[in-house]
């Protein structure tokens, strides 16, 4: 009878080794390095773009060597909107040496430094054998030149170079975009508004700040002109209305050249959007 129930506690205790190491393994197969890959692509599919770079940074780390899990990661951190740690990320990764990075990661941290207005940095690391394409490099070199505003120069360059950069019908449609603005000139819009106060604003579409600014400069004026045709010389009356009359002439006139300069920023910034749309879309 002892022995009996001892054959049947040994059987138990067994039965739980067994069954534990079992589970045991199925919990560790569920995190090794396949299944986590597919895990990561399937977060990413999923646009669950931070788990999925949580999941990226634990590749990376179980397999430091791998770039396509370091392209992944950097793709999730952008994806998230988190250009910023993106940049740090391949910096981190590749201690900032451009030369030894793969050509998928090279392209993003140009277009990460293109989003972030590094254009001189831009161009010292085409000029350094950077490992990307002769293709990818004479794009940013038009977009180089399109975000410095030589938007007519940039257009040569895209038909000085047509067989090299294939036909990318889109890049020509944002050069000709470019092209075609009309921008304002600050000084015309000084100019307008020193003739007739607002008609700079007029000019620049600012029909509202146009509006204020003739009821002001044109109501302190007449206010000022009463006052002097009633008291002459030594109105005080005249005297702070004209005062204010030529404060508001004044700022009108330079807040015309402002506006246009507002204007043509606002103008550049279309532009801007349209280039870091194609690249994003052409290497995220």
């Amino acid at each position: 009878m002892i022995s009996k129930y001892l054959s049947l506690n040994i059987y138990f205790i067994l039965l739980y080794f067994i069954s534990s190491g079992s589970l045991h393994a199925q919990d560790e197969d569920l995190y090794n390095l396949q299944n986590s890959d597919k895990y990561a692509r399937y977060l990413l599919a999923g646009r669950q773009y931070n788990l999925a770079a949580e999941e990226l940074e634990r590749l990376v780390f179980l397999d430091g060597n791998n770039d396509e899990y370091k392209n992944l990661l950097i793709t999730a951190y952008y994806k998230t909107g988190n250009t910023l740690k993106a940049a740090e990320r391949i910096r981190q990764l590749y201690k900032g040496n451009l030369l030894v990075m793969p050509e998928s990661i090279s392209v993003k941290y140009l277009v990460l430094l293109q989003e972030s207005d590094s254009l001189p940095q831009i161009l010292h690391y085409l000029n350094s054998g950077i490992k990307i394409k002769n293709s990818d490099k004479l794009l940013f070199q038009w977009s180089n030149l399109m975000l410095n505003k030589s938007y007519l120069q940039a257009k040569k360059f895209l038909e000085t170079h047509p067989q090299k950069l294939g036909r990318l019908q889109e890049i020509v449609q944002i050069n000709n975009f470019a092209l075609q603005q009309k921008l304002k000139s600050p000084f015309l819009a000084a100019a307008l508004s020193s003739v007739i106060p607002g008609l700079g604003k007029v000019y620049t579409g600012d029909y509202v700040d146009a509006v204020t600014a003739f009821i002001f400069v044109g109501g302190n004026t007449f206010q000022a002109y009463r006052g002097f045709k009633k008291n002459g010389s030594k109105s005080v009356f005249g005297w702070v209305f004209g005062s204010i009359a030529a404060g508001f002439y004044i700022g009108n006139i330079f807040g015309s050249a402002k506006a246009a300069i507002r204007f043509n920023n606002f103008k550049f910034y279309e532009t801007k959007t349209k280039v870091d749309t194609y690249f994003q879309h052409r290497f995220f």
